[in-house]
Order: C-alpha cells, then sequence, then structure tokens
C-alpha cells in the first residue's frame, strides 16, 4: 500500500495541498484511474455530492467510479477533468 492509497483506506483528507500533492500524485501515480478520481476529489476538498453536482453526473455513479464498480469512459472522464484540475488522459 503506498503512501496515497493509505489516506484513501483511511477516508482522511491527503495532508498536502497545491504543489506538494501534485508531486506526490505524480510519485504515486501508477495507482488505478479509480483512485486517482478519488484522490483528485480529495485534494479539491469535494465531497462526492459536491463532484458530481460540479459534473451533472450521479453521486452514486461517483462512488463506482471511485471503488472500481464502474469503468471511466472518455465522456465521463470529460467531464471530470476540468473540475479535478487534469487531462481526460490522466483519469483513463
Amino acid at each position: 500500500m503506498n503512501e496515497l492509497e493509505k489516506y484513501l483506506d483511511e477516508d482522511e483528507p491527503f495532508p498536502y495541498e497545491g504543489s506538494e500533492l501534485k508531486e506526490k500524485l505524480d510519485d504515486n501515480w501508477n495507482i488505478n484511474p479509480n483512485l486517482r478520481i478519488n484522490a483528485l476529489r480529495w485534494a479539491k476538498g469535494m465531497t462526492q455530492k459536491q463532484l458530481a453536482e460540479a459534473t451533472g453526473l450521479n453521486r452514486v455513479m461517483i462512488s463506482q467510479l471511485e471503488t472500481g464498480k464502474r469503468e471511466i469512459s472518455l465522456t465521463i472522464a470529460k467531464k471530470l477533468a476540468p473540475v479535478l484540475g487534469c487531462n481526460c488522459k490522466d483519469l483513463l
């Protein structure tokens, strides 16, 4: 378990922000795309509900994406990327 996955498992906010968080994400970017969504959402200080509202997606879908119960499509990535501050390819 890498450092970011530890925080995801504990459902705690990341102790990093800004460039320090980006560096940690870059160092751990090999985590699966579902965890990336969760990490980026936490980095923005957003709840699943807030992310759903900002993207026009359903909160249940956000949960399914983060837990790997649903695959991330290009259409979904295009909605998530601008809100999460990343590129679509980063989510696929």
